[in-house]
């Protein structure tokens, strides 16, 4: 009988049991749908809006890198790095993302910076996200610049959230996790979460990348929309 993952031999790091990826290829599994969008978007060419903490950046998406976007801005080419950047949105989507956002006016007044460290961010536990996907819940985030945006979810990576804000309207908005500050499901309060499994680092279900299963499907499901 052949050997290998899933056959009973050795994995490909050599401990047996499940196989064991590199660092791209987990870093790859965290982007999930993430990745699967942001490449779909410099395919299009598509007119992107950032919002950052120091203002809004329009321009086309012309590379993905692990920690930065390349994109053109006004023929400009300009690297922009992703820690500062809270949510980000089709051009064409502005005024319905700025309709459906709302502003938490004590956060608004604090003016909080982005957070480096990991460890010290807000956590979104994954098992909350996949829970209202799963249950047609609307979720509320609250980032860190005191905007607020309610809506269902399509997806989720590791590192972003895709809203749908209207369900008569293809628009969207696309949060970073790494800019959240609160998290709630509309109508049920977390702990009411009927959840298993352990949260994981980084709000993930027991330690598996993205949510969704190794190899498998990330972000807990496919997109009702597509990317």
């Amino acid at each position: 009988r052949r050997g290998g993952p899933g056959r009973g031999g050795p994995s490909r790091g050599g401990g047996g049991g499940r196989e064991r990826l590199s660092p791209k290829e987990r870093r790859k599994q965290r982007e999930g749908f993430g990745r699967l969008y942001v490449d779909k978007q410099i395919r299009e060419k598509t007119d992107m809006v950032f919002v950052t903490y120091d203002g809004d950046v329009q321009g086309v998406i012309s590379k993905r890198l692990c920690y930065d976007f390349d994109i053109l801005a006004d023929g400009e080419k300009e690297r922009l790095n992703k820690l500062p950047i809270k949510y980000m949105y089709k051009s064409k989507d502005v005024d319905l993302v700025k309709g459906h956002m709302g502003a938490d006016d004590s956060v608004v007044g604090k003016a909080l910076p982005p957070i480096k460290a990991r460890l010290e961010r807000f956590q979104i536990d994954t098992r909350h996200l996949a829970f209202a996907r799963q249950n047609d819940k609307a979720i509320r985030i609250t980032l860190r610049g005191g905007e607020v945006f309610t809506g269902t979810v399509d997806w989720y990576s590791h590192f972003e959230v895709k809203l749908t804000l209207d369900p008569d309207d293809e628009g969207s908005v696309v949060v970073f996790r790494h800019a959240a500050l609160v998290f709630e499901v509309v109508g049920i309060a977390l702990d009411d979460i009927p959840i298993q499994g352990p949260r994981g680092r980084g709000g993930r279900p027991g330690g598996r990348p993205g949510g969704g299963r190794p190899g498998g499907r990330p972000g807990g499901g496919r997109p009702s929309g597509g990317p």
